[in-house]
């Protein structure tokens, strides 16, 4: 009897609205089914995370990456993708992050 492999799949995920500049962000991509081995990173506008987003990934379990951005800019509004692989499938689920400007009020 053949065993086939299950492919993952991603739980959707969001960030919140109303972000701007200044602000703190995190969203968890978390795998609810597929075998393991699992492997689980992010893409920003479908490139690998750049250094200088100062963008914080943590492994929370074999199932689950946090992304967390400590201080949020205009330089990271954009599609931040999830990319989980085994060796069954790469599965891709992206999200858009708007960051708008602090208006001053007088």
């Amino acid at each position: 009897m053949m065993w086939s492999m299950i492919p993952p799949i991603i739980e959707p995920f969001a960030f919140q609205d109303g972000l701007a500049e200044g602000m703190r962000t995190r969203t968890v991509c978390g795998v609810s089914r597929g075998d393991p081995p699992l492997k689980l990173l992010w893409l920003k506008d479908g490139e690998p995370l750049p250094d200088l987003l100062g963008a914080n990934v943590t492994m929370l379990d074999q199932y689950s990456s946090l992304l967390s951005i400590p201080s949020l800019s205009a330089s990271h509004s954009g599609e931040y993708t999830c990319v989980a692989k085994n060796p069954a499938a790469e599965i891709k689920y992206t999200a858009v992050l708007q960051t708008s400007r602090i208006r001053t009020v007088h």
